[in-house]
């Protein structure tokens, strides 16, 4: 019966998340947002990375202190109510500064960093509670899911947007703005309750006492003595360094290809659609085969989305498409995007948690998580690169790191296969 109740309050805060953060698209509405306030690429390419970076960075430091307790909701409780404000913070400042840029740009970029920051300190509890209450063979369905009814709520939010930027509703363009991100934090708010809601049971902890240093140095051993785990995590940080593009492809299709504002809907339509078709196809992938090979699969699809993003324009540039069309051939970037993003959401957590051993998990999700902040950190200098070399550069470099995280996860083991194999051998 706890089960049940868990994976029901799991998935509806999932849905609310995905519903909340469709509202403000951080790669779409956001970007386009910060554009409006400043013409500095690095600034715009800052927005996705600096999101992302928070959840991850924190949890190698957070680990050293949660690994001792048998219960994380209290730290999740209290970072959702810094979270709540943070949000709310932010859409009340753009109703609040529409005519000065620099106090919004500043104010923004300071709330979105508390509460990209306090995600990443509740992250590990988040997972952690996931893993004690959510079967292995339960997770892809789990996390499928959070997905499948996210991304139903998610062409809600494209419809929202559609009306709110196009001028449906007859708000001036930050009064649009403002009202998606309150929008957004009452869907927030009400996921970051749902989840607090779990009944946790207690967990495995570590009897013996480290120092931070020594909790830091075990960390960095993971890799050396662990080969699937080494695997993993190169994987994982080329797979984030391919995100440096992210924030560019709304942009380059209002740039480059000629598409208005109000394709932003269009994009995000397309990417949910194609998202919530492959879903329920990852769900029963991982339960049944695993997901090692959801991610391989997912990553394919990722390569291709800067693959068919460098060959649009100068293909078609050689027809007789119109201009004024070559947007709608576009849309094909964002629809490989949801079929890359569902496989993702699907397979990365619940590999990860597959691997990780019940006793040390803090450590193994803290190291990981970490690692790929930083990796995370650096996508925001996409910024730098477009702004030297041209928006084609971020797609070259996000193809090339799809292509070797592809390499490195093939070369992985199947968590499930020799953990049974193992078992195995124990009984004999």
């Amino acid at each position: 019966m706890n089960a049940r109740r868990s994976f029901f309050l799991g998935v509806f805060n999932g849905a609310a998340f995905i519903f909340a953060e469709s509202l403000i698209a951080a790669d779409l509405v956001l970007t386009n947002f910060i554009g409006k306030l400043t013409t500095s690429n690095f600034l715009i390419g800052l927005v996705v990375p600096l999101r992302d970076a928070g959840w991850f960075l924190p949890q190698l430091f957070v680990a050293s202190y949660l690994q001792y307790r048998d219960r994380m909701l209290p730290i999740y409780r209290v970072m959702s109510a810094v979270r709540s404000l943070a949000w709310l913070g932010m859409g009340l400042a753009v109703f609040a500064l529409p005519h000065n840029p620099l106090a919004l740009l500043l104010i923004f970029y300071g709330l979105y960093s508390i509460n990209s920051f306090a995600s990443g300190v509740s992250g590990l509890s988040f997972m952690d509670i996931v893993a004690k209450t959510i079967p292995s063979r339960r997770r892809g369905t789990f996390f499928a899911s959070r997905l499948f009814f996210g991304s139903l709520l998610g062409l809600v939010a494209s419809a929202i947007i559609h009306a709110a930027l196009g001028g449906d509703l007859g708000l001036s363009y930050f009064a649009a703005i403002g009202l998606l991100l309150v929008l957004s934090w009452v869907a927030a708010s009400l996921g970051l309750l749902a989840f607090s809601l779990i009944r946790e049971p207690p967990g495995e902890i570590r009897e013996e006492l480290n120092t931070l240093r020594q909790h830091v140095r075990r960390a960095a051993r993971l890799p050396r003595d662990h080969r699937d785990f080494r695997f993993l995590l190169g994987g994982r940080v080329l797979l984030m360094l391919s995100y440096m593009a992210a924030p560019f492809y709304g942009l380059y299709a209002t740039r480059e290809l000629g598409a208005d504002d109000r394709f932003i809907s269009v994009f995000l339509a397309a990417r949910t659609i194609s998202f919530l078709a492959a879903n329920p196809v990852w769900a029963r992938l991982s339960d049944r085969r695993g997901n090692r090979l959801v991610m391989l699969i997912a990553l394919v699809f990722g390569a291709l989305m800067p693959g068919v993003a460098l060959i649009v324009k100068p293909a078609l540039s050689l027809t007789t498409v119109p201009q004024a069309e070559w947007a709608y051939f576009y849309v094909s970037v964002f629809v490989l995007w949801g079929l890359f993003e569902s496989g993702i959401g699907v397979g990365a957590i619940s590999l990860l948690l597959d691997l990780a051993p019940p006793r040390d998990r803090a450590i193994y999700i803290g190291m990981l998580n970490s690692v790929l902040g930083v990796a995370l950190l650096s996508t925001s200098l996409g910024g730098a690169l477009v702004d030297l070399i041209g928006l084609p550069s971020v797609f070259v470099f996000g193809l090339a790191c799809s292509v070797l995280s592809i390499w490195l996860i093939y070369k992985m083991r199947e968590p499930r296969e020799f953990a049974a194999v193992e078992t195995s051998a124990a009984h004999e």
